[in-house]
């Protein structure tokens, strides 16, 4: 159900709330990349690795997915939170090519079973590449836009901090991310307040998700994880 027409707006209170769940998401996308650049480190991959590989893949275009819902939707059901809730004033977002294909990627070849789904990574001609390297640098950028738009007194205590070093540490893993990962690199996380937790450590390639995976010959730049 869409919001009715003289929805009201979200209090400071809950809006506050928001962010705690925005920051979580934010965090897992971020933690996502970072194992995903671990696993990537490592030159021989089993079994087991290759499937943890797909479900990192899957979990970041899921919560990426989430997250361009987030900055993008002007058109959202009842229940949903988007960052124009915020009653920010110059709040106008860029979407980048690569978002849109990873949002319609995240829709089509993971959220739900769909004829786009057939046959594929179960053959060169049709493979589902995301370079969530990129992803991952757009997001920070309208992640930084909109601390520098929202008013403060809408962001729970600690949250701005917390996303600005989470956008920090992205930045910092990107740009090592040209030589190969090394394995063991955590995330550098920064502590926020008690009631919002924080999640494991390990960022970055081009990643194809399929049945299983495996690594493609390194080229030059980001590295390359594929699957069949």
């Amino acid at each position: 159900m869409r919001r009715p027409g003289n929805f009201a707006g979200f209090t400071q209170f809950e809006l506050q709330e928001d962010s705690k769940t925005l920051f979580y998401e934010f965090e897992a996308l971020c933690q996502n990349a970072a194992s995903l650049t671990a696993l990537d480190a490592k030159p021989v991959k089993t079994d087991i690795q290759r499937w943890q590989m797909n479900a990192l893949i899957e979990s970041f275009g899921i919560h990426c997915r989430a997250l361009v819902s987030f900055f993008f939707d002007d058109d959202p059901r009842s229940t949903d939170v988007v960052a124009s809730d915020f009653k920010m004033t110059n709040w106008s977002p860029v979407k980048t090519a690569g978002l849109s294909v990873a949002y319609n990627k995240a829709n089509k070849q993971i959220a739900h079973i769909t004829t786009d789904r057939r046959g594929l990574n179960q053959s060169p001609q049709k493979e589902s590449v995301w370079d969530f390297r990129s992803n991952l640098a757009d997001v920070c950028d309208l992640m930084s836009r909109f601390l520098q738009s929202v008013p403060s007194e809408y962001i729970a205590p600690g949250m701005n901090p917390a996303l600005q070093h989470l956008i920090r540490s992205a930045h910092g893993l990107m740009a090592q991310s040209v030589a190969p990962a090394q394995p063991g690199n955590a995330f550098d996380m920064v502590p926020v307040p008690p009631q919002t937790k924080t999640h494991s450590p390990s960022l970055s390639a081009e990643i194809l998700i399929g049945m299983h995976a495996k690594t493609a010959p390194t080229p030059i730049g980001p590295s390359t994880l594929k699957t069949d």
